[in-house]
């Protein structure tokens, strides 16, 4: 995955120096916890906004969009 080189400060804090990870991602859709395996994302330590590229984008989408099994429906 090549990230945005346009990209050169945070857009949250304005901090110059993000960190470029690639690792197991955690996050929650439709109210559970999930694993992305194997995530590439930019990182800032200052303030720990968290952003994506295009590829990483369709990854995290294609979790949000899926159905939940019927037996969580109702839950």
């Amino acid at each position: 995955m090549t990230m945005n080189p346009n990209l050169s400060k945070c857009p949250t804090c304005g901090r110059r120096k993000l960190k470029l990870v690639h690792s197991d991602y955690s996050t929650r859709v439709q109210g559970r916890a999930v694993v992305v395996p194997d995530l590439e994302r930019q990182e800032c330590p200052n303030c720990g906004e968290v952003l994506f590229d295009c590829a990483a984008m369709e990854r995290l989408d294609a979790l949000r969009t899926r159905k939940r099994p019927a037996s969580h429906a109702s839950r």
